[in-house]
Formats: structure tokens, C-alpha cells, sequence
């Protein structure tokens, strides 16, 4: 069930069909939403917090495409000098990805369902009490 609430996607692609499909450049929007656990001490159950995300893209090409986002809302952690007291804080990540269509390097014809890989970079902001001077962290994505 998790799974099927955590990322819904709208996607938009229009091609323009004569003796065969031609593929026609085109935008995209992506809503995400999700549930995440960082890996830190503490009750796992505690340190649920909810994800959300927009991206808008555009494919570039059949085999490539490039997005900007912003994700975040808050996460939790435990404090380690605290017996039972975990600490919640905002958070938001901008990131510029780039991501290939697997699907349509390997296969010729459209298909309904496509694999991407993506690897980007990003800027985090974190309204965690922090040592160090700056809530601002660099970010690099993989992923698929």
C-alpha cells in the first residue's frame, strides 16, 4: 500500500503519427509523496516523517529528459543526551536533474512503461539546530 500512495506522476508526451511515430519534444510535471525513516538511533516508529516533491521537466529527446525540483517538509531525530526525546525540524532540497530513458535506448517502439536512471545535483536547507555555521549542504542523486 505504501508503495501506491508514495509517488504519483503526471506526464504528458505527444507524437505525431504518419507511417510511423516521430517523437515530438515535450514537458512534464512530477507530485510525489512518500513516507521516510533516516537512519539514525531511536524508535523506529518515532522517526517516520512524511516527503513531498514537485518536479517539472521537459523531454529533451527520446532518450533524454532533464527536471528541477523541490522536495522536503520535516524529518525527526532522537536526541542522543535525552532518554526519550526526539527533536523535529524542516527541510528542503532543490535539485537539477538529468535522467535517460533505458526503455526507448534498448527498445524502438513506444512503450507504456519506461525505466529511467537519473543523476543530479542539489542544494539541501535544513532548519535542524546545527555546530556548524551553515544550514546549506551540497547533494548529489542516482538513481532509477
Amino acid at each position: 500500500m505504501l508503495a501506491v500512495f508514495s509517488v504519483m506522476t503526471v506526464s504528458a508526451q505527444e507524437t505525431s503519427c504518419k507511417n510511423s511515430c516521430e517523437f515530438v519534444p515535450s514537458w512534464f510535471v512530477n507530485v510525489q509523496g512518500g513516507v521516510q525513516m533516516p537512519y539514525t538511533p531511536g524508535k523506529r516508529s518515532k522517526l517516520l516523517s512524511p516527503a513531498f516533491s514537485l518536479n517539472v521537466g521537459r523531454n529533451v529527446n527520446r532518450y533524454f529528459s532533464a527536471r528541477l525540483g523541490i522536495e522536503g517538509a520535516y524529518s525527526r531525530y532522537k536526541d542522543l543526551y535525552e532518554a526519550d526525546s526526539y527533536h523535529r525540524f524542516t527541510y528542503a532540497t532543490g535539485s537539477f536533474d538529468g535522467m535517460l530513458n533505458l526503455t526507448n535506448v534498448f527498445c524502438k517502439q513506444n512503450h507504456p512503461l519506461n525505466f529511467y536512471v537519473l543523476g543530479g545535483v542539489g542544494l539541501n536547507w535544513s532548519g535542524a539546530q546545527t555546530t556548524n555555521s551553515s544550514r546549506f549542504s551540497p547533494n548529489l542523486r542516482l538513481g532509477a
